[in-house]
């Protein structure tokens, strides 16, 4: 049990921390280097990258980059060590930085829906999505935000002590305020084959206004994250901490008892087909 400082908290009160005893696993997965040899790929070198993102930070147009990369005074100071040769060079090196997920493609899954027991043509639905095991990955190795990143279960305590009898053992309340805090996670930690740690896979979807300039488009879109990323993570706007997982088809419902069985059904084949499989063993090394 370690005592742990927490300016959140109240004055005469403190919090403790008990850890899971299983052990964890002790590499994480991260994503692999493109090029081992060049760690500035697709850069040739830190000053050819330095270049790039100062011409970004500064919002430089492509004629003043140009001016600067073509007049030869300058162009033969920077052979060697700035790979582009023009404006042009610059942008296609910046596509090609591998970030994303690796791999990544979206698929495209024709459905057919008839209720049981009803007498009318069936539905058609397309469902567009993309591999929910890359997206865990991908967020699995999301370097810039490992501190805020979680890999064991705690249970937290908040310790308040008597102020009438020093000597009288703190009163304890148990803090639940993230999901390895709870229950869930402690049993399900234990419960783990050595060298395993729990990532809790959340879903989100709502009716989402995609356009009002032709016939009012909405759409369902279904995003994925995971539960080891803090509260205030997963909230970042500009970090990929929410992926979007696929497009739930959309159904013009006049709300009878056909076109509620009709959404259910498409909705439940939605899940069985993002959603392969329950549960994923993945079995990582630490060269990724």
């Amino acid at each position: 049990m370690d005592e742990v400082e927490d300016t959140n908290l109240e004055p005469g009160y403190s919090r403790a921390l008990e850890d899971c005893p299983q052990p964890l696993m002790s590499t994480i997965w991260v994503p692999p280097v493109m090029n081992p040899t060049n760690k500035w790929y697709p850069f040739i070198s830190r000053a050819d990258y330095g270049l790039s993102s100062f011409f970004l930070r500064q919002s430089t147009s492509k004629s003043g980059m140009n001016d600067l990369l073509q007049t030869p005074d300058t162009a033969h100071f920077l052979k060697g060590f700035v790979s582009a040769k023009k404006a042009d060079d610059v942008f296609n090196t910046i596509e090609a930085i591998p970030y994303g997920i690796p791999d990544d493609g979206w698929t495209e899954h024709t459905m057919h829906v008839h209720p049981t027991g009803q007498d009318r043509a069936p539905h058609t639905g397309i469902l567009i999505c993309r591999d929910a095991e890359k997206c865990i990955r991908f967020l699995l190795g999301l370097r810039q935000l490992a501190s805020e990143m979680t890999w064991a279960a705690v249970r937290q305590m908040r310790e308040e002590c008597g102020e009438e009898d020093d000597e009288a053992p703190p009163t304890r309340t148990r803090l639940f305020n993230e999901l390895h805090t709870g229950d869930w996670w402690w049993e399900t930690q234990r419960a783990l084959p050595e060298r395993s740690t729990v990532v809790p896979v959340l879903f989100a979807s709502d009716k989402t206004q995609m356009s009002k300039l032709h016939g009012d488009v909405i759409g369902y879109p279904f995003y994925i994250t995971i539960g080891n990323l803090s509260r205030k993570a997963r909230r970042m706007q500009r970090a990929p901490t929410v992926i979007l997982l696929g497009m739930i088809p959309v159904i013009k419902a006049h709300k009878d008892d056909y076109d509620r069985a009709l959404k259910s059904q498409l909705y439940h084949q939605c899940m069985r087909i993002m959603l392969r499989r329950e549960y994923y063993y993945v079995q990582v090394s630490a060269s990724g």
